[in-house]
């Protein structure tokens, strides 16, 4: 079995890329956070770095798997992909546009591999994304 680089400079460098400080900056300030926004991220970047390097690096991040995106209508935001964090899905808000973490349990996951063997598919990740009203906006909802 082929050994998968386990530090953001060990991908990079399989990837035929550097280390730099800006990358491991916008790499910093996406494993702190939840799943940010551009705009969210280049304020949290903003005293660091300028936005053509912030949106430079995310986009080499994309490229290369480092970083996905969740498309939340014609919005997205970001967070760091498998290879950097925990295997997890999505519940999102679709009035307030939070995103809620969380963790599917093994009989799900053996479900799913169960389903795509008996397309004859060859899985080699999944997605799942909730929508719908978190607590905060049901609760205003029924206030209104």
């Amino acid at each position: 079995m082929e050994s998968r680089p386990t530090t953001l400079k060990e991908y990079l460098s399989a990837n035929g890329h550097s280390l730099t400080r800006s990358r491991q900056q916008v790499f910093n300030a996406l494993a702190d956070s939840d799943a940010l926004s551009m705009s969210q991220l280049t304020r949290k970047l903003q005293s660091k770095m300028d936005r053509a390097s912030i949106y430079r690096n995310i986009e080499l991040f994309e490229r290369l798997g480092i970083i996905n995106r969740i498309q939340i209508g014609w919005k997205y935001k970001l967070e760091l992909s498998d290879t950097f964090a925990e295997h997890h899905h999505h519940a999102t808000c679709s009035q307030c546009e939070s995103v809620i973490s969380f963790e599917e349990d093994i009989e799900f996951e053996s479900k799913i591999s169960q389903l795509a063997s008996s397309l004859n598919f060859a899985l080699h990740s999944h997605s799942i994304e909730l929508r719908g009203l978190c607590q905060k906006c049901q609760d205003t909802n029924l206030n209104t």
